[in-house]
Order: structure tokens, then C-alpha cells, then sequence
């Protein structure tokens, strides 16, 4: 984790400084593998730690986190739109503090434990736990997936919706703030609501059609009504949701975990929901902006425009 962490620094400030799309598609990929090496191990404390009589609790709090995280990185890109160097300085610099400070403060070892011998079949077996043997894996796996699919576009492409879609033009950027708390409220209030229907019903999977559902209505309302007000309905509603899914899926999945000891290998796994997503998904989201761009509402900048006056 510590690795990670210092490593994703570098590369956050090298990405700062990138001048080609060549050097930050591979700046890029290298991020994803370092943040990698903090995120599995990360996730592989609650099973590992946590009994499932309390998992909830910690569960919620863990996804939670995520959803925090990702507003107040909106937030401070925002703030510093003007001065994309400190920005990138600002959170690799949090991140690496906040990990390494976890890292060292987590006294609790698992250096005297057995470890199975790591050979290239072992490796090559991390990516796969057969659906066949375990369904319920491979449901939790595949409904995060596609989740996390539909929704991230959204997030990465929001300063070019509300620039284009929404008409707000160079006003975006001092917008992004207001729909980030949006998000992070709604985030709250369906964390503590599914934390509390866990507790009361004992139920994992309504909870998550539910929040499923409230994600959709959200979509559809600035469809509809494609103004400012509308994405703030939209983002306050897909907070919930996505609050409520999370801290409820995180749970349902260390249930349904194949025994054999192999839990950081199996969150590894479900990592790749989170991660692969935000490729696949930017990708749709880049085809389908270009098939509808003729039929977005007029707006003072037709094409994609960066804080600096820069064209994208």
C-alpha cells in the first residue's frame, strides 16, 4: 500500500506536466495499477477483520468513503481549474499521506501466517473464480459492473454536460462544487438509510434494487428537464443511490466470497467493477456524445471547453 501510494504521487505529478495524449494514456494506466495496490488490500480488511455480524456497519462506512472521496476531488479540481499542477500536487499529496498513515498505524501482522507458494499458475488464476461453481460471485460481480458502467460517464463527463448538454458554457466550472455537495448529501442520507433498513430487515438484495431504481429516476430527470436545477435533482438522487448500493453490496459480497482463504485474491477481482468501468464506460460515453452532439440545446460554446479557453 505504501508503494502504491508513494508511487501514485509521482505519477500524479508527472501527469501534471503531461503535454501528449501518448504520455497520459500511459501515465494513466500506470495510475490505475499503483492505486491498485492499495485498493485490493484495503478491501480485503473487512472480511478479513470484520465479523459478518458487523460488517454492515463497516461496509457502509467503506463505501461511504468512496463516494466522499470522489466529491471532494471534484471539488478541489474545481478550485484549482486555473492551476492544473497544484491541483494534481493536492490530492497525490493527500492520498499518499492519508494511506501511508493507515499503513503504519495498522499494527495488527499477518507475517507468521501460512502463504501459499506464488508461481505463474497462481497468478494467471487471480483473474478468475469460475461463475459456474459460484454463481452469487459472479451476480455480485456482473450487477456492479454494469452499474458502475452507466454511472461513471456521467461523473467524468459532468463539466462537458453542463458546459453543453445543460448550456451553462465557461459558467460550469464554478458549478461543479454545488453539484458535488448535491452528490455527497444524498450520499449520506442513503448510506444511513440502507445502513438502518440492513439493521431492521436483515435484507441485503431489495435494498439494492431500490437503490438501483432511485439511480434510474435520477438519470431520467435531466432528460426531461435538462437545466442546472435538474442536475442538481440528478446528482442528489444518484448520491443516494449510489450510497445505499454501495454500502449495501459491499456487504453482500463478502458474503458471497469463495472459501479458500483467497479473499484479497476475490476483492481483487471485484476491483476490476470499479475500475474497468470507468474505461468501458468513458469510451460509450465518448461514442454516444458524438451520434447526439447535433441535438444538444443551443448553448454559447458548442464545443467542449476546457477552464483555460482550451478546446477538447
Amino acid at each position: 500500500m505504501i508503494v502504491g501510494a508513494v508511487g501514485t504521487f509521482g505519477l500524479a505529478v508527472a501527469l501534471s506536466f503531461a503535454n501528449s495524449i501518448a504520455l497520459m494514456i500511459v501515465l494513466l494506466v500506470a495510475i490505475q495499477f499503483t492505486t491498485a495496490l492499495i485498493l485490493t488490500p484495503v478491501s480485503a480488511y473487512i472480511p478479513d477483520r470484520v465479523p459478518a455480524v458487523k460488517r454492515g456497519m463497516f461496509s457502509a462506512a467503506f463505501g461511504l468513503a468512496q463516494l466522499i472521496g470522489s466529491v471532494v476531488g471534484q471539488t478541489i479540481g474545481a478550485t484549482f481549474s486555473t492551476s492544473i499542477t497544484i491541483a494534481y500536487l493536492v490530492l497525490g499529496g493527500l492520498l499518499a499521506v492519508l494511506v501511508i498513515v493507515f499503513s503504519l498505524v495498522n499494527v495488527k501482522s499477518n507475517v507468521g501466517e501460512t502463504r501459499l507458494p506464488l508461481d505463474v499458475r497462481a497468478i494467471l488464476s487471480t483473474f478468475w473464480v469460475n461463475p459456474m461453481t459460484h454463481p452469487n460471485f459472479a451476480w455480485a460481480f456482473f450487477g456492479r459492473f454494469l452499474l458502475f458502467t452507466g454511472y461513471f460517464p456521467i461523473q467524468t463527463f459532468m463539466l462537458y454536460l453542463l458546459q453543453n448538454f445543460i448550456g451553462l458554457g465557461d459558467a460550469a466550472v464554478a458549478a461543479i462544487p454545488t453539484i458535488g455537495l448535491a452528490n455527497l448529501v444524498g450520499s449520506i442520507v442513503g448510506t444511513l438509510a440502507a445502513g438502518l433498513a440492513v439493521q431492521k430487515f436483515q435484507r441485503t438484495k431489495p435494498i439494492i434494487y431500490v437503490a438501483s431504481a432511485v439511480i434510474i429516476v435520477g438519470l431520467i430527470v435531466p432528460l426531461v428537464a435538462p437545466t442546472l436545477a435538474s442536475m442538481l435533482v440528478y446528482s442528489a438522487l444518484a448520491g443516494f443511490g449510489m450510497g445505499g448500493y454501495i454500502s449495501v453490496d459491499f456487504t453482500l459480497i463478502t458474503l458471497v466470497l469463495p472459501e479458500g482463504g483467497n479473499t484479497g485474491k476475490d476483492l481483487g477481482i471485484i476491483n476490476i467493477t470499479t475500475t474497468l468501468p470507468q474505461t468501458i464506460g468513458v469510451t460509450v460515453g465518448v461514442r454516444q456524445s458524438r451520434s447526439s452532439a447535433a441535438t444538444w440545446p443551443s448553448c454559447p460554446s458548442r464545443s467542449l471547453r476546457l477552464p483555460s479557453g482550451r478546446h477538447s
